[in-house]
């Protein structure tokens, strides 16, 4: 199964509209143009076209939209046009779509419109069904003279895949030898039966039968016991592969930034990691299977010619025709499998949410809705299987009429065969068995070829995750900071989403001395929560720096700095385990001594210890006995368990009441701690030594600049 072989199977033109799924929560215009730049001949996948081109959660706007394709050498003209108007344009064409969102028009006809959504895939409309969602706003993207065809997709290529799984190679190897065996025996039968017809019913020679008898019997055995082993051998591959492929896969997840997260569904995330199981299979069996069939296939045609070359035709004649139908369609086949997949991951993701949103589902009696919801993502994946299920349908029909006509006419020209002389009766059975391994082993190499094809729309989504940066710096050549104070300094700190964004802050600086407790203040939608995941090293500064005791926190390395921090996040939960598991962190053992520590010192202790089980309750992220102050407080003595310098406090106490708040924040003074608080409370700023306030610095900064004085130290000091 040479590269060469796969290569070919290019079947769909260049000018073909193709179907790209978004990956991302926000990225369907990114999407829409990827298909348009596809349509002209620029063969570029979402993955590389979203690390040039990062979009923000906020999405794009037409004109970003714009200055992405003149960056393709795409000429965008934005048009207002009225429905009716659509059959004028030169499609495809990018229609704005129910106000926040991007489609591709593929066709009009006069019943209604063909669009590709990023969010659907391929979807038929009436005319009425689409005058509820479309704007009246169309983007036409034309090829510039610059525009040059070329193909530049971040391919995640079999080779690495098998270079990451070790032990592979020798069990491929005892699965092909054992694989040739078996064939071999297989192509040994019809041998027996062209002896027992031609040198023993025609002889009527009963020794030469119980010789025949005795030494195929033996054969059985072998290739049964033979059988038996290769099975095993396969259990032993797949269980290689089902942990480290998913071992590996899901290591790298865990080391992706924070933005990558923050812009996926979870669905899809789950339904990237179930392609592992094609390509689990594919490299247990499929690849030995390909091999030992392309073998067998050349080895019974090889048989069929030497027994009778006239009825060897009419097989590879049928095996020809079999071959171009299975090409015709390719191409739709790998649309379907395509869309079905991402549709499924949809529907999972839904389902994922409804379960996980049960609350306000109730609270706002939306059961019906999300009901809806889920039967309409589900109708949609089970239609693109539908579809995907008639061209399966109409391949196996066209198959089965091919052979079992190309049975019944060699049947008869071999019968005219026989009568004439021309072969024996033992030669025409041994000939059919042939020609059955023959039709087989033909049909299985197709299919792994085509399987291999088709792995690359699992190899791409994986590749999603696999082919993605890993956070920079969590490693440093240099040596673990000792004796760590805590005192923090910010200079000319910046950040956006990406390079086409606002900044959501610019050139703050500002110190915070350690074992200094300061509250960061601004109105919602400020900044606060993204400049604190700055100043943690989980989302990376687009400028400026973060020192911690004067060193860079990228010097220090990500990994030893989250040693000396930790923090109560917005959104923080509890994870399926026991109150101890969650407060040690799952730590293999936990220490008891400074599990009652930090459990007293976050106020929970004795609300622990009146539970029957104490520290063995158990609590999930689906919720528990507990309530939100008590959960508030278990994580804060999660984060305390750590023992860090610094501690990050993003609305940490907004459940608790005022008495507890200051006894739990008397004992972290005491502590020495560096804290930075963000907080709308009055009595939680208060309790800060100092206020940082995100307008205030904004607005000082954009004095300096307009003065012109330079950089000054940007703070409030309460």
């Amino acid at each position: 199964m040479s590269d060469s072989v796969l290569g070919k199977l290019k079947f769909g033109s260049r000018h073909s509209l193709p179907v790209v799924l978004q990956g991302e929560a926000s990225e369907c215009g990114l999407a829409s143009i990827c298909m348009i730049a596809n349509y002209y001949g620029h063969n570029i996948d979402l993955v590389s076209l979203r690390r040039k081109y990062p979009i923000s959660l906020k999405g794009a706007t037409l004109k970003q939209l714009v200055n992405i394709a003149n960056m393709l050498h795409l000429s965008g003209r934005t048009l207002k046009v009225e429905l009716d108007e659509l059959k004028r344009l030169n499609t495809p064409v990018i229609l704005h779509w129910n106000m926040n969102h991007f489609v591709v028009l593929a066709s009009v006809n006069r019943n209604g419109i063909t669009i590709h959504d990023p969010g659907k895939g391929l979807v038929n409309l009436t005319w009425k069904e689409a005058s509820r969602s479309f704007t009246g706003i169309a983007l036409e993207l034309r090829p510039t003279d610059e525009f040059k065809e070329k193909d530049e997709e971040a391919s995640l290529g079999f080779s690495v895949l098998w270079s990451s799984v070790t032990g592979l190679n020798g069990s491929i190897l005892q699965i092909l030898i054992l694989s040739l065996l078996l064939q071999l025996f297989v192509l040994i039968f019809p041998y027996f039966i062209k002896l027992v017809v031609d040198n023993v019913i025609v002889t009527n020679d009963r020794n030469f039968l119980v010789i025949l008898g005795v030494g195929f019997t033996l054969l059985t055995l072998m290739r049964v016991f033979t059988q038996a082993f290769r099975s095993w051998v396969i259990v032993y591959l797949r269980t290689i592969l089902n942990i480290q492929l998913i071992t590996n896969l899901f290591r790298h997840l865990l080391r992706l930034p924070m933005g990558w997260f923050g812009k996926r569904f979870v669905g899809d995330i789950i339904s990237r990691f179930s392609s592992l199981d094609y390509i689990k299979d594919l490299l247990s069996e499929g690849f030995v299977e390909g091999i030992i069939d392309g073998a067998m296939a050349v080895l019974t045609l090889t048989m069929m010619y030497i027994f009778s070359p006239t009825l060897a035709t009419i097989s590879l004649i049928a095996v020809t025709l079999y071959v171009v139908s299975r090409l015709v369609l390719y191409q739709p086949m790998r649309n379907r499998t395509k869309e079905g997949i991402q549709l499924k991951a949809v529907a999972t993701g839904m389902f994922y949410e409804s379960v996980r949103s049960v609350q306000p589902i109730k609270v706002f009696s939306g059961e019906s809705i999300s009901q809806a919801k889920l039967e309409n993502a589900n109708a949609e994946w089970m239609n693109a299987d539908i579809k995907l299920g008639r061209l399966e349908i109409t391949q196996a029909t066209f198959k089965e009429l091919l052979y079992g006509l190309e049975l019944v006419l060699i049947i008869w020209i071999g019968a005219y065969l026989v009568l004439g002389g021309d072969i024996t009766l033992g030669v025409f059975f041994a000939f059919l068995s042939y020609r059955q391994q023959f039709a087989m082993s033909t049909q299985t190499l197709l299919d792994k070829i085509i399987q291999f094809r088709m792995m690359g729309l699992h190899l791409s989504r994986i590749a999603d995750i696999a082919l993605e940066d890993q956070e920079e710096a969590l490693e440093t050549e240099f040596p673990a900071p000792t004796n760590v104070m805590g005192k923090i300094e910010v200079e000319n700190l910046s950040y956006r989403y990406n390079e086409n964004e606002p900044y959501i802050f610019e050139n703050l600086s500002f110190t915070i001395e350690a074992g200094e407790c300061v509250v960061i203040v601004a109105p919602s939608g400020f900044g606060k929560t993204t400049l604190m995941k700055v100043l943690m090293g989980l989302l990376k500064a687009s400028g400026g720096s973060v020192l911690v005791d004067g060193r860079d926190i990228t010097q220090i390395g990500l990994n030893n700095y989250r040693q000396m921090t930790s923090a109560v996040m917005q959104g923080d939960y509890l994870l399926s385990g026991s109150i101890g598991d969650n407060i040690s962190f799952f730590a293999v053992e936990q220490d008891m001594e400074l599990l009652e520590a930090a459990s007293r010192d976050a106020c929970i202790y004795d609300d622990i210890m009146a539970m029957p089980m104490g520290f063995n309750t158990l609590a999930g992220d689906m919720g528990s006995t507990l309530s939100g102050g008590q959960v508030q407080r278990v994580l804060l003595a999660r984060a305390l368990y750590k023992q860090p310098k610094i501690l990050y406090l993003d609305e940490a106490s907004s459940a608790l009441d005022v008495n507890t708040e200051k006894k739990i924040n008397m004992v972290l003074k005491n502590m020495g701690i560096t804290r930075i608080m963000i907080a709308h409370r009055k009595e939680t700023i208060d309790m800060a030594d100092r206020v940082i306030d995100i307008l205030h610095l904004k607005r000082e900064q954009e004095e300096n600049q307009k003065k012109s004085t330079g950089s000054t130290k940007l703070e409030v000091v309460k």
